[in-house]
């Protein structure tokens, strides 16, 4: 006959055992759930950057505004500023969720370094700098990107500047 002791010891270690192994179980799902939000939050960047390429894509006169908005913004017409602001805002709301996850540790550095080196650049167009002359550099977005401005000057972004109908 067992020792009502020894059963207790039993049942205390078995007890111990069973919340061990729920402890490993609720990690793993964790990280399993972490890797699902990354997933979800790359793809809706990956979303919303589509649609803004999509624009560009589908209509020549968007992206005749978006290259000469960039490059000389006293070109344009009240209505295509107008535009162009637009498109760069939404342009730089999804780089905004790029550096917040970022922030958050959600991605690298090396990921993050190739969208703020094109932030740095747009910001450092003439268009760029007009849009962005005084916020830019206030929020740790700005100072982020900000650290990639020197890699800019080597860049002779024309984006098929030539053949567009500016």
């Amino acid at each position: 006959m067992i020792n009502s002791d020894n059963l207790i010891k039993w049942l205390t270690i078995c007890a111990n055992l069973a919340i061990l192994v729920g402890l490993v179980f609720v990690i793993l799902e964790i990280r399993q759930n972490n890797d699902a939000l990354k997933i979800q939050s790359q793809d809706a960047i990956a979303e919303g950057f589509l649609q803004l390429n999509l624009a560009s894509i589908s209509d020549s006169s968007v992206a005749r505004v978006w290259v000469i908005g960039l490059h000389e913004p006293e070109r344009l017409t009240d209505v295509e500023a107008i535009q162009f602001s637009f498109h760069l805002r939404g342009v730089f709301n999804q780089l905004h969720r790029i550096h917040s996850l970022y922030s958050r540790g959600t991605i690298s550095e090396l990921e993050w370094s190739d969208f703020a080196k094109e932030a740095a650049f747009m910001m450092s167009t003439k268009g760029g700098q007009l849009y962005f002359q005084d916020n830019w550099v206030r929020n740790s977005f700005g100072k982020d990107v900000q650290k990639y401005k020197d890699v800019i000057p080597n860049i002779n972004f024309q984006l098929g500047r030539d053949s567009l109908p500016l």
